[in-house]
């Protein structure tokens, strides 16, 4: 055998011996790469496209689970002091695929989990938490602190 040749065992082995340093070399490469210390990630805030606020079916889920499906809250409704729970027989509204109209006014609604996104025809937008037996729209209290606004009662 001359001096330059080399046996195929040979090659092999230096083959095996070189990814072998490289394999190496990477790894402790990647590890020096990692932070020392690992931090909780801080998620302020999550925005859904506007498609997906609003889209998918309404579900009939009026069973007081806790899924987060959206509710079904077609149909007729009236407004009721939320304090004293008093409804309001003439004040009655109809939802209907995402409209509702009543004897004073209209707009759109959307259906997000157990909450309801109202805002009338003036512009003006609440959003509403659907109670676990689902004939009760709860509302926000009113931002200056004098109570709530009205909520509303399934008919």
């Amino acid at each position: 055998m001359k001096k330059n040749e080399v046996s195929a065992c040979e090659d092999v082995e230096r083959r095996k011996v070189v990814k072998g340093i490289v394999g190496g070399i990477a790894a402790v490469t990647a590890y020096s790469l990692l932070p020392a210390r690992w931090d909780t990630p801080l998620i302020e805030s999550v925005f859904l496209p506007a498609h997906a606020a609003t889209s998918g079916g309404n579900s009939n889920a009026n069973d007081g689970s806790s899924n987060k499906q959206n509710r079904n809250i077609d149909g007729r409704w009236y407004l009721m002091d939320i304090e004293t729970g008093e409804v309001y027989e003439r004040d009655v509204y109809t939802f209907e695929n995402g409209k509702f109209s009543g004897f004073d006014g209209y707009g759109t609604y959307s259906v997000v989990g157990n909450t309801v996104n109202i805002v009338n025809d003036s512009g003006f937008s609440l959003s509403y938490t659907i109670s676990s037996d689902g004939n009760t729209l709860i509302p926000p209290p009113k931002p200056d602190g004098t109570g709530f606004y009205s909520a509303w009662r399934r008919g």
